[in-house]
């Protein structure tokens, strides 16, 4: 979400006027991306990652920090096919993360937990 205040020598009343717009995270689909699941969440020691390469793009699997912080990437340079990774979380301290998948055009994000 993006809020934007606005405030000028025309605005006499108390308060403030406030206009949003809502940016959904995760909700675009990859055009080389099918089925994806990301599981369990929250996760403890593994993190699974299903997913569906419709193509032969390289993709990339990146975790994130909320502070940008770039703490895990993998890259998937097969070809198209179905695809189950696991990746070891256990070093990761207790929070949220973003996992973050790309091919070079298009990426998909989605907050895990780890607890």
């Amino acid at each position: 979400m993006f809020i934007t205040f606005n405030s000028n020598a025309f605005v006499t009343y108390d308060g403030w006027e406030v206009y949003y717009e809502v940016n959904n995270v995760g909700t675009e689909e990859m055009k080389s991306l099918g089925a994806l699941q990301i599981y369990p969440n929250p996760a403890n020691e593994k993190l699974n990652i299903s997913l569906n390469k419709k193509d032969n793009r390289t993709l990339q699997i990146e975790i994130f920090s909320v502070t940008g912080s770039r703490k895990h990437m993998e890259k998937i340079e097969q070809g198209a096919g179905i695809f189950d990774i696991s990746i070891d979380v256990s070093s990761l301290p207790k929070g949220m993360y973003i996992v973050r998948i790309n091919d070079g055009e298009d990426s998909v994000n989605e907050r895990i937990v780890i607890e």
